[in-house]
């Protein structure tokens, strides 16, 4: 017959009675907003003879399990309904005891708040989708950021180890003019004071000599200018095809006066089957007196290369 409907927030002080707007009979389905929480149900069974000894019985679909027998009471009320879907059942039965369990039935929908609805779930996985990527985004960024601290980091390590390496170079060529330049003023000097004793081939052996350790030190410039050069990645190798060992041994022999000038013993050991294979001439030739002219440098007097 008519449904009374409570606020959730006063459901004493603030009731509210929602009429079906035609018979029970053409009505199936009402629709209530969330507030709308406490519902009261009000029937009636029609027996013209003994009216108040009919008996009811019903039952809310979605929120109780079972018929509920309330005897002569025409109502029922249900309190704190959570939105959803609901489907009220009653029947009566006449005085007889004999019920009518086609009954009646109405169809109850509670709309769900507006931070209920799809569209609100689709706005907080929207907000959450956001706080993700955000989240995704600043830790990136952190990364990004980390990787470029650690690379600017090793490439600095990297530049401060090849300046310590550069340095080293320099230093270690510049000590390598001594020699040369030593053994060169040396020698004009004994050309000077003895140049009315000398014969010719011993004035022709200290030239050789002079000459030598002058070509030593123009390959030291060149070596300077090589390492500009290998810093501005514009050296290259121009490879020949020779015979590497007796050119190991021609380059060895260079230094032979420089070992005797402090007994060293100075031996090149290289097969007598020639040696083909690529390499550069003037880069080899580097490395080789590099090596030579070092081992003599730190190898004690009467000692053996």
């Amino acid at each position: 017959r008519s449904v009374s409907i409570a606020r959730n927030e006063d459901q004493f002080n603030n009731r509210d009675t929602f009429y079906l707007p035609q018979s029970l009979d053409y009505t199936t389905a009402i629709t209530l907003p969330y507030h709308f929480n406490v519902i009261t149900l009000t029937y009636a069974g029609l027996h013209y003879s003994n009216p108040s000894r009919i008996r009811y019985a019903h039952y809310l679909k979605g929120f109780q399990d079972d018929w509920q027998y309330v005897g002569d009471l025409r109502s029922a009320t249900y309190t704190n309904l959570d939105p959803g879907h609901y489907t009220f059942y009653v029947k009566a039965a006449n005085p007889d005891g004999v019920w009518n369990e086609q009954g009646r039935s109405l169809e109850i929908t509670i709309l769900p708040p507006w931070w209920m609805t799809w569209w609100a779930y689709s706005l907080y996985g929207c907000a959450v989708l956001g706080m993700l990527s955000g989240i995704y985004l600043f830790q990136r960024r952190r990364w990004l950021l980390k990787a470029q601290l650690t690379a600017e980091k090793r490439e600095a390590d990297r530049l401060k180890e090849l300046d310590a390496i550069k340095t080293s170079l320099y230093t270690n060529i510049t000590h390598e003019f001594r020699t040369p330049l030593t053994i060169i003023l040396g020698l004009t000097n004994i050309i000077r004071e003895q140049f009315p004793h000398l014969d010719q081939q011993q004035i022709y052996k200290h030239l050789q000599a002079i000459d030598r350790n002058g070509n030593s030190l123009l390959q030291l410039v060149n070596q300077m200018l090589d390492l500009a050069k290998l810093e501005a990645g514009k050296l290259k190798l121009d490879l020949v095809r020779d015979d590497i060992g007796s050119f190991t041994r021609y380059l060895t022999e260079s230094f032979h006066s420089l070992a005797e000038q402090k007994s060293i013993r100075l031996e090149s050991i290289v097969p007598d089957k020639p040696l083909m294979t690529d390499f550069d001439p003037l880069r080899y030739q580097q490395v080789v007196q590099n090596l030579v002219s070092n081992a003599i440098k730190f190898t004690p007097e009467s000692g053996r290369v």
